[in-house]
């Protein structure tokens, strides 16, 4: 396992450089000016020629990306060109609230698919398994930022039982800091839970065919046993990918959702970066959630050998 673990995170270095190049390459390709954008379309020329010049933005493509590529070897991310703010002080300051809000809505996404899928395959055909079947397709067919605006308008603007806007931080109370976090959490969960609870149904299914199941019902075993300790536990397998997928695809930003709440979180801090052309932040940004992405599947392949013995990385 070491061994496998030790070759896995050698990919990672030309993943990242790749990573690294595209990105750069990508944003320098799109049509803008940051300096026009830091000083505005009204500034003078020479101004914009000097702020282009301090900035280091009027040297050739290739030095430029050879200077950046240096400075990440270095483990230097560069600063924001807005402020001067170092790109690695701005991740770690974001990073906390879409940790929280990926890890909550995954944890309220398996809350809701598990169950579901469960008694699906346990009652197949029957209408409670029309019913999950229909839940999980409204859920993976609902766009998250119309979902996002229906529960503002709903819930805070109607009812007025959850702010539209804002962030508590966990030191201000865990109270606090839910009550508006609960309809970002809710908006993220559910196409999760639509994803989650059709794989598992589909794998619960399978399983329960299996002759090792029926054997274990001719022995006399408890229906709860055979499905929780037999059947769940082998469906589980490619659920715990998609989880694992998921949980990646969050952490790299949930920009809609953080956007459309306001949450100070790595999503907006892209978005942000994109609109102002804020090449360093937005450089740093993708290459730190491409590396939190390869972490993601590498955790997810070393929990894969524990919850089967059979699987084996040589």
């Amino acid at each position: 396992m070491s061994s496998y673990i030790g070759r896995r995170l050698l990919w990672f270095i030309p993943v990242s450089f790749l990573l690294v190049t595209f990105t750069f390459m990508l944003i320098h390709i799109v049509p803008g000016n940051p300096a026009h954008s830091i000083l505005g379309e009204e500034a003078s020329e020479e101004a914009v020629l000097l702020l282009e010049a301090k900035l280091g933005l009027d040297q050739p493509l290739y030095v430029q990306y050879f200077r950046y590529l240096g400075d990440i070897v270095q483990g230097d991310f560069g600063n924001s060109l807005y402020g001067s703010q170092a790109v690695i002080d701005l991740i770690v300051t974001r990073l906390p609230v879409t940790v929280e809000l990926s890890l909550l809505a995954i944890i309220v996404s398996l809350f809701i698919s598990v169950p579901i899928g469960i008694l699906s395959a346990k009652y197949q055909n029957s209408w409670i398994d029309h019913l999950g079947r229909f839940m999980a397709l409204a859920g993976a067919a609902i766009p998250t930022f119309w979902l996002a605006l229906i529960m503002v308008f709903v819930f805070s603007v109607t009812v007025q039982w959850f702010p539209a806007l804002g962030w508590v931080p966990l030191s201000e109370g865990v109270g606090s800091n839910l009550y508006y976090l609960i309809m970002p959490v809710f908006c993220l969960s559910l196409p999760l839970a639509a994803m989650e609870s059709r794989m598992l149904r589909g794998e619960m299914l399978e399983v329960l065919s299996q002759v090792y199941i029926q054997v274990a019902k001719a022995k006399g075993l408890k229906q709860k046993t055979v499905l929780m300790s037999h059947a769940l536990r082998n469906a589980i397998l490619p659920v715990v990918t998609i989880v694992g997928l998921q949980m990646g695809g969050l952490l790299s930003g949930a920009v809609i959702v953080e956007s459309i709440f306001s949450l100070p979180g790595m999503g907006q801090l892209v978005l942000n970066a994109i609109v102002q052309r804020d090449y360093p932040v937005v450089s740093g940004t993708v290459l730190f959630m491409g590396i939190t992405i390869l972490l993601t599947n590498l955790l997810v392949d070393i929990v894969y050998a524990f919850l089967d013995p059979r699987i084996r990385y040589s």
